[in-house]
């Protein structure tokens, strides 16, 4: 009897389990796919030209030059595949995730985000980020219990999507800031909608290759490290990334990630 009942139980957990995974995953499928319904065709994409990065400060006109920008068409759709270990506190054990990442800034920016983590056996977390207007949302699940807080969603979503532009570098020629270039040689970029407040500031390296992004999400400061620079579809791409966090005083890393795959201007597909 008592086994029967443990292997009932444990049957409806990993059922809950699965189909809270499938629901959240399917989801993320329909965001995807109509946020690259207005993909445009790679015969009208036009490559920056040389006066179109003079109206940006020095080191992100540099950046730009060193992306390989100026040799590219301009890319309006990203599709990733991505690996790595994410933790959800200081301290906290390091966990195992696969994530796809499809980005349209044809318009304005669109991002969705979709990661499965494996927390404990049969406890899959379920995460979704959507930043497709008018619909911003965070959402996060295990056994069909959400629990991701929703404070301060466009300022995150905003800077994920930033974060996630050294992808598709051309698209801080058209994305709306006000830069300011600070006196260690950074940017500190203030976004022109009042309607979505958000602030970056950008380090550069030596040799002109974007290495950190941070900005304020309420209390606390999210920082994007780039490493491992390639050359992917004729850009120069970072392959791998990490994020912290900087909170009462203490940082710690949140994030480490690697693409596996990329698609730059292709149509949708779920990989």
């Amino acid at each position: 009897m008592i086994w029967t009942v443990l292997f009932t139980f444990v049957f409806c957990i990993a059922v809950l389990d699965l189909t809270t995974a499938a629901w959240v995953r399917r989801k993320a499928k329909r965001q995807a796919e109509r946020l690259f319904a207005s993909r445009p065709s790679p015969d009208v994409l036009m490559q920056a030209e040389k006066k179109d990065l003079d109206k940006l400060p020095k080191p992100l006109q540099r950046y730009l030059q060193q992306s390989n920008v100026l040799e590219h068409h301009a890319v309006q759709t990203v599709r990733m595949r991505q690996k790595g270990a994410i933790r959800f506190g200081p301290g906290k054990p390091w966990l195992p995730l696969e994530a796809k990442c499809f980005i349209n800034n044809q318009t304005y920016a669109g991002l969705v985000w979709y990661a499965d983590v494996t927390r404990y056996f049969l406890a899959t977390r379920s995460m979704l980020l959507t930043l497709l207007d008018p619909w911003t949302n965070i959402e996060e699940r295990i056994w069909g219990i959400p629990f991701a807080e929703k404070k301060h969603l466009r300022q995150q979503l905003l800077l994920e999507y930033c974060g996630f532009m050294a992808w598709h570098p051309g698209s801080w020629i058209n994305l709306g800031l006000n830069w300011e270039l600070l006196p260690n040689g950074d940017l500190h970029a203030q976004l022109s909608n009042p309607d979505a407040p958000a602030s970056l500031t950008l380090h550069f390296d030596e040799e002109g290759l974007l290495r950190l992004l941070s900005g304020p999400i309420g209390s606390e400061i999210r920082t994007f490290s780039y490493f491992d620079f390639h050359s992917m579809q004729g850009l120069l791409v970072p392959l791998k990334w990490t994020v912290q966090i900087t909170r009462d005083g203490q940082t710690w890393t949140c994030l480490q990630g690697q693409v596996t795959d990329i698609a730059l201007n292709s149509p949708y597909a779920w990989w």
